[in-house]
């Protein structure tokens, strides 16, 4: 077991009380530390993907499921969100398939020590997907009931 030393603890302090990244550029850099792999991000898009993309997805899924009221607008954003992820994530189960190809892709966001697929990994990729197939049918299965339910009680009056 390693101890540091008092010398090191106090050079340690000293580094601390210097702060984190100063430039504009690096603080870019920084923000994506802990970003991997974008599918469990509180963002819907990360970097290197189309806004506009999203948004025409969006409005389009909206105009499928026709949401009205705020649960069903909220369940339909889950839908929306888990859809985009599903999409993210098969672009890296292809990548992964051809592992230095996402390495390169990966590569020009992000440093090299957290990238987080290669091909040996496709168990976790399967997890993930399985994850995001079971939070989609659950949010269309709570938004499906959730119109039916309207239906029924706004038929009486």
């Amino acid at each position: 077991m390693n101890k540091t030393s008092k010398k090191q603890l106090k050079a340690n302090r000293e580094n601390a009380k210097k702060g984190g990244v100063k430039t504009q550029n690096g603080k870019e850099i920084a923000k994506y530390n802990a970003t991997k792999h974008g599918i469990y991000s509180s963002k819907n898009i990360i970097p290197g993907e189309s806004p506009r993309v999203f948004l025409r997805l969006a409005k389009e899924i909206k105009k499928d499921l026709k949401p009205r009221g705020a649960m069903e607008q909220i369940l339909v954003e889950k839908i929306i969100s888990v859809v985009w992820r599903q999409g993210r994530l098969m672009q890296f189960e292809s990548l992964a398939l051809e592992s230095e190809a996402l390495r390169e892709y990966w590569n020009n966001y992000y440093d090299e020590h957290i990238y987080p697929f290669n091909a040996g990994q496709m168990k976790t990729i399967n997890r993930y997907e399985t994850m995001l197939d079971r939070a989609l049918y659950r949010a269309l299965r709570q938004l499906k009931e959730l119109q039916k339910n309207r239906e029924s009680y706004g038929s009486v009056s």
